[in-house]
Order: structure tokens, then C-alpha cells, then sequence
């Protein structure tokens, strides 16, 4: 029976929607009380109490017993044994439940009697408590009462003292980033990858905006059902958290339609990934490198370093498992004839007692206890109470009182102070339409809500501390948050418009108007943001004429940027410098013109581009214009011009690349706004020369002319022999990011260099030593996937890359730095070159000037 001590305080720790006992919690805090006591000989004497509501949860513990596992953990924390004990605990049981997981998900439990579910199950739950046992240390740390988060941050400001430029928190923030990416951060990028594939095929690019989503969804299984299917095999669990939604096929297709929708360029999504990602790994660097920490300070942010990547992945594998295992439980509710509810709300004994037929079902009883039941956990002991008995038990939980008030306060997790309107996401279903710069306002937050918690311009949550889901998240893309307000969800309610000063540690009401207009305006002004179009077709005929509107890469001159455009310009000035470049030609500016300018087409495209007010009529815009231009008649003289230089090349593919009049200059790269198409033949030729010339009017494309005031309407094409490259890559004379200027930095990849922008793939990088060529620094991606020339000879295809294909080889980085100071010198500035190996010979495919570096300052 439940006893009550008076001088114990029971408080709630944690809430969730759309949960029921079985595996979720019985499990969870039976390990708790057992276990816990076990690995920190402390005489803790923990007890839980879990309310079930209709499927509402809230879990509640004696607050002082529970900051006291907090202390002991930290205590304990300071032992590098216990610390290894507890990580490699983790990664063994990981693994075991991976692969046990991987088993039911594939079982077919249709064959199995009665007796042998039974076993399965306590199997089952006997694999769930070995993998919580230590998942429950890193709880223990921090969960609620954020006694790790208080000790990092207690010495952190002893460490640095009251002098400090660095502040405790900016540098609890920076040096607690995870070294390691989880699987939820894996999907983004796999499924950007995918896209990139899709954005191939103009086809399914139409069917996705025209939302004919079942041609789509039949189109991208056809043509990459292959890395569809990896990615369902991999993924499929990332909505589920308890009780949820096992996704199929269809849903990440109509992800990848959506995004079509949204105008998402993987290059540019992937390559923000990628650079949000290094610019953490500078921040940590520097940081790391800079503040002067004592050893305890070090310890213990080591630790957390740990525990911030182990919450997160912790917690996907449990999602992973909870839905391997649905399959189990489903089998089991059908041959009891109960539904998938009612059998998740039985304890382990009475499941497994009722199918060996040991126990005797009362589903009257189960009924009430789904309506509303309490379980008492203590020293490995389950007690359950239903109806009026269970009310009376959880009436000792001292509920979170709610003065009058509009300001909450917590702890910094990311640093910034923004407005917005409140949109509280409290389960899975809250976060499918949020609407981007809401302030996400969650009791927690977990893997199934992150594409919400992208679009948040705030994030505020009741619990939390340095390992917090919320936490991290925050951190790697740059999101104010404020976690462990306690109080947050039930004083910054729906609607509200909140001011939300993560720096200083507290949000404030400025508003608590919830009409329903008004929110919806602040919540998209993202969205909505004012868009003028300053830019037109010009009326008059074709600017720039020419004998002929094509002309080769060898007779281009570095001053023809008006009619080849920036990078056929530059093509040919490499060409006339004796440089290794591919020969070409150039589908000359000219071409454009005389089929836009001054026609009623360029007539058309201009009373569109008047329609143009702000982010949604620009999407609508670029999509018609894109159409009207890819489905143009190209005059027959220009045509016949291309086909005639197309058949003078001695390669059967080329590489199709818009070119513009303004790109690749000292003031603008235009880097991956317009679009390219590689192993391109004589039969989609004219398709992808159509294609680069309406990506001019992508909403990317469009936005980034407005950005740069270019008001340059015109576009050339390159069309270049293409390689079949053994490896390719990038190289900059000058380090993008820090600004180093003393050597070249090398990315390399096996294959097509688009693996590189890919971004899933780990390249080779090399940092080689202008003066010596020395290779200064080395490090060997592990590529798992290159891109290659489908087996067709019709676009790409991925292949697995083995141990017979060789990386970058050392005296290769150093004749790729070689063509790099010989390139930099010959144009005179620092410049980032695209580079590949046809064979055993190195060629030159594209320069442009370095526009922009973004040199990481030290912290002071």
C-alpha cells in the first residue's frame, strides 16, 4: 500500500500525450527504483508515482529524493571509471537492442503460440531494462532538478572568475556541443540527398508542384526506389515516440513533394548543414582553445559533452525500439481480442500471465485504469490504483502553483532575445502545422517535433538542463532557448505574443490578444516578408547580336563576360592560359535574348514579375515562369547552331551549366543558385539548355538578384565535355572559414564531385602548404556512396564506393594545390576551383573568385 511521509514533498517532473504503461514506463521507473539505488549506494529509497489520464501521463517524485540521485550522480560523475562504465554501458546495450529491434520489426508473430509470445515479451522487456539501466544515469544527472547543469555552470564561473570576458553560460552553451551527429540529423541529410536525385528529373520536379502526388510518389519509387527504400528502412520510426505513426514510403515521398513546393535547393540545404555543423566545430575549437578552465571544469564538461549526445541518441533509440516492438504487442492484442490500447495498459505479469493463461482477464478493470489510473513504483514494485483510489494517491502531488504573472525564468540554452506569438507544442500532432517564427513553447521537447522546432523562432520549455533534448537542438541551429521555466506552458499559452531574452534568462507577456488574425500574421511573417521585384525583360530586342549564338570555349574571351556569361568567360580565359579545362562551347546570351527580349514571352515573364509581393506570390511567380520557358520552341537557327557544336565534341556526355552575366565575379559567385546538368546527351540536350535558362527565375535565383541589386537579366549556358571523373573535388586558395591564407584547402570524393554537396559523405580533406606544398594536415573521409554515370548513360546513379577505390593520394592533393597557386596567380586573387581525375590526368572545371571568407573570431 502507499504510505505517506508529511515531510515529503511530491512534485511532477515530467508530462507527455499519447502514452500508455507498458513499455514506456514500467520498465523506465521499475529500473528506477532498483537499479539506481544499486549503481549509487545512497540509500535514495526512490518511488514514483505515474498518472494515466485517456492517455495524458504525468509523473511525479518526491522532489528531495530525486535531487539527492542528482547529487550522488554527479558526485559519482567525477570518477573517469564510473563516466566509462556508464558510456560503455550505453554503447554495448545500443547495439543489443538495435539488433533485437531489427528482429521483431521482421518477425512474423502470426506463427508463434500463445506461450512463445509470452517469452518474447519478457525477453523484450528484459532487453528494454539491461538498455535503461544506464540510460537512467544520464536522467539522474539532470532531469528536472538540473543539479549538472548547476554544477557545470557553478564551476565554470570559479574557473573563469568575475573578469571573465566569456561568460559561464556562452561557454556552457559552446563547449557542451556533441562531437557527434544522431540519426534524426543523418535523416535531414538523407533525405536532402534524395531530393537531389528527384531535382534531376524535371518530370517529377512538375508532378510535385502540380501535387499529383500518387504519379510522384509511383515516379521517385520507379527511378530511386532503391534510396527510397534504404531511407524508409532506416527512418521509419522517427514519428512514433510511444504509440505513433510508423512511416512508410509514401509519407517521405510526400516530404520530398512539400519540399519541392518550398523551393528547397538540397545544394544549398546541404551545404548549410554542413557549414552550421563546421561553424559549431570552430565555435567549440575556439572556445576550447581560449577560456583557461580548471581540471574539475574540465571533467565535467567533458562528461556533458558526452551526456548531450548520448540524451539525444538515448532517446531515438528507445523511439526505434518502442516501434519495432509495435508489432509484438499488436500480435498480442489480437489473439487476446483487445484493442492496441487496452493491451498497453497491462502490466508485464498480467500480459504475459494472461497468454500462458496463468491470469484471468478482467477488461472491465482494464477499461477504468485506461480512463484513469495511478502506478505506484518503489524498491521494484508496481502497485496499481484505479478510479476514486487513484485520484486520492496522486492528491499527495503538490501541483505547480501559477501566480499572477507574466514573466517565466530558466536557464540559457542558447543566447538571443526575440518576439513572436506562442504556439505550445505538447505532442507530435501540435508540431505539424506550426507555422514558421512561432515561439515553441513544450513541458520537453523530442526527436518526433524537431522539423517544428526548425522553424521556431524561440524555443521555451518547463523542463531541462545541459543534456536536454531542447538544449541541444537549439544549440546546432542557432535558436534562443530558455529551458527549465517549470511553469512556461501555463503562463505563455497559445497566442500570446511573448518577448523571449534567452541571454538574460527569462521570457515576458507582452500580449495576451489570441485573435486568431493576428497570430497568423506574426506567426508567417517569415513567410510573408515584403518582397519587391526591381528588376525587368527588357522591351527591346535581343542586346548582344551575334553571327552566331554559339561559340566555343577556345574563342571565348575572359571580356566576353556581356555574352558567355561569368563562367564561360572565365572557362575560356582558363582555356587561352593553357589550363586543363574540357572542351566546350557556350550557348551565347544572345540565344536568350532573342527568344525573350522584346517577345511576348519576355512580355509575359515581365507582367508576372509584377505580381511578385512577398514570399508566397514569388513562389507562385518563378513556378509559371519556370514553365513558360522550359516549354519555349527554341528558333530553329539556334538550335541548329547547338547541334552542329554539340556534334563537333568528342564526348557523347556533357555537363549543361547556366552561366550568368553576373556570376563568378569579385563581387557575386551566384554559387548554386542556377542550376547545371551533368551527363547530359544529344536527346535531353536542348531539354537542360531550356532548364538553366528558367532557373534564372527560381525564387532562389530571384531573391538573390534583389540581395546583390543585379539587375542583369540575361544567361549563357555552358556545355562541356564530361569526364568520367575517378575523383573529384573542391579547392580554395584561401580558407573559407577561418581566412587562412598560407595554404590550400582540398575536399575530395570518389566519384562526381556532387557527392561532395551531398553532404552525407565524410570527403578527404587536405590542407597542403603554399610555400612547400607540404601536406600540412590530412584527414580520410569515410565515403560509404560516390555518384557516377547511370549504367544507362542517361543522368547519375550512386554506387557503393569499396576498398579497391583509392582517395586522394598525397601527391595528388599536392598537383591539385600545384593547378591551385598557378590558377590564383594567372587571375590574380583567391579563388575556389572545382577539380576532378579522368584517369591519371588532373583537370581544371571551373573558378570563380573567393567573394566571401568568414573568419572565426577568438573569443576575448
Amino acid at each position: 500500500m502507499f504510505k505517506v511521509n508529511s515531510n515529503d514533498v511530491w512534485s511532477i517532473t515530467n508530462e507527455r500525450h499519447n502514452a500508455s504503461p507498458l513499455l514506456g514506463f514500467l520498465p523506465l521507473f521499475s529500473s528506477m527504483t532498483v537499479d539506481i539505488e544499486k549503481l549509487l549506494n545512497g540509500g535514495l529509497n526512490l518511488e514514483f508515482l505515474v498518472e494515466f489520464s485517456n492517455r495524458h501521463v504525468r509523473m511525479a517524485a518526491v522532489a528531495s529524493h530525486w535531487e539527492k540521485a542528482g547529487l550522488l550522480t554527479v558526485e559519482k560523475l567525477n570518477s573517469v571509471d564510473f563516466v566509462d562504465q556508464i558510456t560503455n554501458g550505453l554503447a554495448n546495450e545500443t547495439i543489443s537492442l538495435n539488433r533485437l529491434g531489427d528482429f521483431l520489426n521482421s518477425a512474423d508473430f502470426s506463427r508463434f503460440t500463445d506461450h512463445d509470445l509470452a517469452k518474447e515479451i519478457s525477453v523484450t522487456v528484459d532487453a528494454l531494462g539491461g538498455f535503461i539501466v544506464f540510460n537512467n544515469i544520464v536522467n539522474s544527472s539532470d532531469f528536472y532538478h538540473e543539479v549538472f547543469t548547476r554544477k557545470i555552470l557553478e564551476c565554470l564561473r570559479a574557473s573563469l572568475g568575475a573578469n571573465s570576458a566569456v561568460t559561464a553560460e556562452a561557454a556552457y552553451s559552446v563547449l557542451t556541443t556533441p562531437e557527434k551527429i544522431v540519426w534524426i540529423q543523418e535523416e535531414e541529410t538523407s533525405l536532402l540527398e534524395i531530393l537531389a536525385l528527384v531535382c534531376q528529373n524535371p518530370h517529377l520536379v512538375s508532378l510535385a508542384h502540380d501535387e499529383k502526388l500518387d504519379e510522384f510518389f509511383q515516379g521517385v519509387s520507379n527511378m530511386f526506389g532503391s534510396a527510397l527504400e534504404v531511407h524508409v528502412k532506416r527512418y521509419f520510426w522517427i514519428r512514433y515516440e510511444q504509440e505513433g505513426e510508423i512511416l512508410s514510403g509514401r509519407h517521405f515521398c510526400n516530404e520530398l513533394a512539400k519540399m519541392l513546393r518550398d523551393g528547397v535547393n538540397p545544394a544549398i540545404a546541404l551545404n548549410s548543414v554542413n557549414e552550421r555543423r563546421l561553424r559549431a566545430k570552430e565555435q567549440f575549437d575556439s572556445m576550447n582553445s581560449t577560456v583557461v578552465l580548471n581540471s574539475e571544469a574540465k571533467h565535467l564538461l567533458e562528461v556533458a559533452r558526452k551526456f548531450v549526445y548520448w540524451k539525444l541518441h538515448l532517446r531515438e533509440v528507445k523511439v526505434r525500439f518502442y516501434c519495432c516492438a509495435d508489432k509484438l504487442l499488436d500480435a498480442a492484442a489480437k489473439r487476446l481480442n483487445l484493442d492496441r490500447y487496452q493491451v498497453r495498459h497491462l502490466t508485464i505479469e498480467e500480459l504475459t500471465g494472461v497468454l500462458r493463461g496463468t491470469i484471468k482477464l478482467d477488461t472491465v478493470s482494464l477499461d477504468k485504469r485506461m480512463e484513469y489510473s495511478v502506478f505506484h513504483f518503489a524498491s521494484g514494485r508496481i502497485t496499481v490504483y484505479e478510479g476514486q483510489d487513484a485520484r486520492e494517491i496522486f492528491s499527495v502531488v503538490k501541483q505547480e502553483s501559477v501566480v499572477a504573472t507574466d514573466i517565466v525564468s530558466g536557464v540559457c540554452a542558447f543566447p538571443g532575445l526575440v518576439e513572436g506569438v506562442v504556439k505550445q507544442v505538447l505532442d507530435v500532432s501540435d508540431g505539424d502545422n506550426f507555422l514558421r517564427g512561432s515561439i515553441l513553447v513544450a513541458y520537453m521537447t523530442d526527436v518526433g517535433v524537431v522539423p517544428a522546432m526548425k522553424k521556431a523562432r524561440a524555443i521555451v520549455t518547463d523542463v531541462g538542463g545541459v543534456t536536454c533534448h531542447a538544449s541541444i537542438i537549439a544549440r546546432e541551429f542557432g535558436i534562443p532557448c530558455l529551458i527549465g521555466t517549470k511553469i512556461g506552458t501555463k503562463v505563455l499559452l497559445n497566442g500570446y505574443t511573448v518577448r523571449v531574452n534567452a541571454t538574460e534568462g527569462f521570457s515576458t507577456v507582452l500580449s495576451k490578444d489570441v485573435n486568431p488574425q493576428k497570430a497568423l500574421t506574426a506567426n508567417v511573417a517569415e513567410d510573408e516578408d515584403l518582397v519587391v521585384c526591381n528588376f525587368q525583360i527588357p522591351v527591346s530586342g535581343s542586346l548582344h547580336k551575334e553571327a552566331s549564338h554559339v561559340r566555343s570555349l577556345e574563342k571565348t574571351l575572359s571580356s566576353y563576360v556581356q555574352i558567355a556569361g561569368g563562367k564561360g568567360a572565365s572557362l575560356g580565359q582558363m582555356l587561352q592560359l593553357g589550363l586543363p579545362v574540357p572542351m566546350g562551347f557556350v550557348v551565347l546570351t544572345s540565344a536568350f535574348e532573342q527568344v525573350f527580349f522584346g517577345t511576348e514571352y519576355g512580355a509575359r515573364i515581365n507582367q508576372l514579375l509584377l505580381e511578385i509581393r512577398d514570399q508566397r506570390s514569388l513562389r507562385r511567380v518563378s513556378k509559371m515562369i519556370q514553365e513558360l520557358i522550359i516549354n519555349v520552341e527554341i528558333p530553329f537557327q539556334i538550335e541548329h547552331d547547338i547541334r552542329a557544336s554539340f556534334a563537333d565534341l568528342p564526348f557523347d556526355h556533357v555537363a549543361v551549366r547556366s552561366s550568368a552575366t553576373s556570376e563568378d565575379s569579385a563581387t557575386a559567385s551566384w554559387a548554386g543558385q542556377l542550376e547545371s546538368f551533368l551527363n547530359t546527351t544529344h536527346d535531353d540536350l536542348l531539354l537542360n539548355i531550356r532548364q538553366c535558362w528558367a532557373s534564372l527565375f527560381s525564387d532562389r535565383a530571384i531573391l538573390y538578384r534583389i540581395h546583390c541589386d543585379s539587375k542583369d537579366m540575361s544567361v549563357a549556358v555552358v556545355v562541356q565535355g564530361m569526364l568520367d571523373s575517378r575523383i573529384s573535388g573542391t579547392a580554395f586558395s584561401v580558407h573559407p572559414v577561418t581566412g587562412q591564407s598560407d595554404a590550400i584547402l582540398i575536399e575530395s570524393c570518389i566519384g562526381l564531385g556532387e557527392t561532395l554537396v551531398l553532404g552525407k559523405e565524410m570527403p578527404t580533406t587536405f590542407l597542403v602548404k603554399k610555400d612547400s606544398l607540404a601536406v600540412a594536415h590530412k584527414d580520410i573521409g569515410e565515403q560509404k556512396n560516390g555518384l557516377r554515370r547511370s549504367a544507362n548513360g542517361n543522368g547519375n546513379e550512386l554506387f557503393v564506393v569499396d576498398s579497391t577505390m583509392q582517395p586522394l593520394s598525397d601527391s595528388e592533393a599536392q598537383e591539385v594545390a600545384r593547378l591551385v597557386l598557378d590558377v590564383e596567380q594567372k587571375f590574380g586573387f583567391p579563388v575556389d576551383v572545382e577539380w576532378a581525375y579522368e584517369g591519371n590526368r588532373l583537370y581544371l572545371l571551373q573558378s570563380r573568385p573567393i567573394t566571401t571568407t568568414s573568419k572565426i573570431p577568438k573569443v576575448q
